[in-house]
């Protein structure tokens, strides 16, 4: 088969629209023609098989497909390769990554309106809020509360709750106070007696 031509990479952008939705198939954010490009996943342009081709943002397909004479792969080009080619972009894992955002907003507004939450309370919210599965939370959750998020895990009498961590609520503190923000919402602090777990 030869390369793709304007006409040609037109109809493939309608079909792989209906078929993985208008999303860069990396980052998962929603595009339209102007800003997703037609890429080929192996980079053989001449392998113009359906399976082959996908939709990229323009700053990603820059990153998988670097331009220019002398242009190397990036380290972080070849272990995004190698990430995609595992997971396979599933129909699990894009659903995933799709709630992934709206569970963590969900999640902020939750903890700053209540201070904090149980985590059962959580993982069943946080599963109807996405539709999703009570596992699929709770890694949400253990991620959000791993030693790189912003919440901690606290038990208080045999019940595990989740709060901001101090330093975390401290940073909100501060910036609400710089931007004055009169609204009349105080940031929950943690309360002095309970332990990290």
């Amino acid at each position: 088969m030869s390369r793709l031509n304007s006409r040609r990479r037109k109809i493939i952008y309608e079909m792989l629209a209906k078929r993985d939705r208008e999303i860069c198939q990396w980052c998962k954010k929603p595009g339209n023609s102007k800003t997703l490009v037609v890429d080929h996943v192996d980079n053989n342009r001449e392998n113009n098989s359906e399976s082959n081709f996908q939709l990229l943002c323009r700053s990603h397909n820059n990153m998988k497909n670097p331009r220019g004479p002398g242009r190397k792969k990036s380290p972080e080009r070849e272990r995004k390769i190698e990430d995609l080619n595992l997971k396979e972009c599933s129909a699990e894992f894009a659903k995933s990554e799709r709630c992934r955002p709206i569970f963590n907003q969900w999640l902020f507004d939750k903890i700053m309106a209540q201070g904090m939450m149980k985590w059962d309370v959580l993982v069943d919210g946080g599963a109807a809020k996405i539709d999703g599965s009570q596992q699929t939370v709770t890694r949400y959750l253990k991620s959000a509360t791993s030693i790189e998020g912003k919440y901690e895990r606290i038990e208080v009498e045999g019940v595990v709750y989740v709060q901001f961590k101090p330093e975390y609520a401290a940073q909100l503190k501060r910036e609400e106070d710089k931007a004055k923000n009169v609204s009349g919402k105080v940031l929950p602090m943690p309360p002095q007696s309970q332990q990290a777990i």
